[in-house]
């Protein structure tokens, strides 16, 4: 499954920084808990637009272990289409 054009792992939810898994994100993108800030209930560094990592080279760790395709990203990708319209059905096949 190609993950290009998707985006919905990046909605609505927190996303874990870890310095000892080897993130190196600038506190001024983190909210008080340690989670990357999220804006309009997107990651920070999720475009909109082109629906890309704007810091791909740089993600969190859970972010490059995340797998398209896994139950989980399937159940977020329903999940986004259900609750916020994300995307056409058309495109979760």
């Amino acid at each position: 499954m190609d993950c290009k054009d998707c985006g919905a792992c990046c909605l609505g939810q927190s996303i874990g920084v870890e310095a000892s898994l080897g993130d190196n994100i600038p506190s001024h993108f983190l909210d008080d808990t340690g989670c990357l800030k999220l804006v309009e209930g997107r990651c920070i560094f999720f475009d909109p637009t082109t629906r890309l990592c704007t810091n791909y080279e740089n993600r969190p760790y859970v972010c490059q272990r995340f797998m398209p395709g896994s139950a989980r990203c399937l159940f977020i990708r329903l999940w986004a289409e259900v609750r916020l319209g994300w995307f056409d059905t058309e495109r979760l096949s």
